[in-house]
């Protein structure tokens, strides 16, 4: 799933708009309706990602502040996804959109998701977890990011160097650092900056589970 270079911020809507449309609410239970399972968990996918991208691209964009207000309207703050594919997505948008909701027993032990939606998620919760640092005014990441970031880095075989590299990103960020992501796309390198040093996050050290590298050198001295 990538991100379209001249992405719509509509798509967010769209997004959020079928998820609630193969659904039902009662109470603090979520329904799926019959034969809409499929789609569901596409949609809800979709918006996670489309909702991570604009918290990045478009921080204080309108669409945002109006998908989060409709979104409140919908679910309520002690509402439960357990039991459904989706779930995962969905408690990560629920603890940025509802910040008060108790998500503290919310674990990725049983997250086994097919292939290729692992990297989704590690990239969407990425800018997750930047938007939510700035957002609670550079105090800590969602913990929901951060313990996706420290189960991911725990599974044996390792996930793939892009997940890797993300979740350590998350870390990093947690940490206070600065992540930048520029060229990450296409290097095996990511630079963070932290107390006057340049930290790189390598992607080719498998085998070591990809460590720091201190680099004094390449110090630019914006903390």
């Amino acid at each position: 799933m990538s991100t379209p270079a001249d992405f719509d911020p509509a798509l967010v809507t769209y997004c959020f708009n079928a998820f609630v449309g193969c659904i039902n609410v009662s109470g603090r239970q979520v329904v799926v309706m019959q034969g809409l399972g499929e789609l569901a968990t596409a949609s809800a996918l979709c918006f996670f990602h489309t909702v991570s991208h604009l918290s990045i691209v478009h921080p204080v964009l309108r669409v945002l502040e109006d998908i989060q207000q409709r979104y409140t309207k919908v679910f309520p703050a002690n509402i439960d996804f357990h039991g459904h594919k989706f779930s995962h997505a969905m408690n990560a948008i629920h603890s940025v959109f509802i910040r008060s909701a108790d998500r503290r027993h919310f674990t990725w032990d049983d997250y086994q998701p097919p292939n290729g939606e692992r990297a989704v998620v590690a990239q969407a919760l990425l800018k997750l977890a930047r938007f939510g640092y700035q957002r609670t005014q550079k105090t800590k990441v969602p913990r929901l990011a951060l313990r996706f970031a420290l189960h991911s880095l725990s599974l044996d075989p390792l996930s793939q160097t892009s997940i890797v590299a993300d979740c350590l990103s998350i870390i990093a960020v947690d940490l206070g650092c600065d992540v930048s992501n520029a060229g990450a796309a296409t290097t095996d390198e990511r630079c963070v900056f932290a107390s006057q040093t340049t930290i790189t996050l390598t992607l080719n050290q498998r085998t070591s589970r990809a460590g720091f590298e201190p680099d004094n050198s390449g110090a630019h001295g914006n903390g």
